[in-house]
């Protein structure tokens, strides 16, 4: 159980040479194996926005999508 914190847009753009221009985007999946009860939640780092639930039910997966939507601003959305 826990939270998975993305890092900061400042790192993302830092990092991810493709992550300069608005509308750049990149998918991510959590897995949760735990076969328990232990949730996992993605939270979100300094300039981010969340849109859909971060929690990560235990045994399931979430599909996530980040997108750039402006200068220092991403949002992650949760697909399924």
């Amino acid at each position: 159980a826990g939270n998975l914190t993305l890092p900061t847009v400042a790192d993302v753009e830092a990092y991810v040479s493709s992550a300069s221009k608005v509308d750049a985007a990149f998918d991510f999946f959590v897995i949760n194996i735990d076969a328990g009860t232990d949730d996992v939640t993605v939270a979100i780092g300094t300039g981010w926005t969340l849109v859909g639930a971060g929690q990560v039910d235990n045994g399931t997966s979430g599909h996530f999508r980040a997108r750039k939507t402006g200068d220092g601003t991403w949002t992650c959305y949760r697909i399924s």
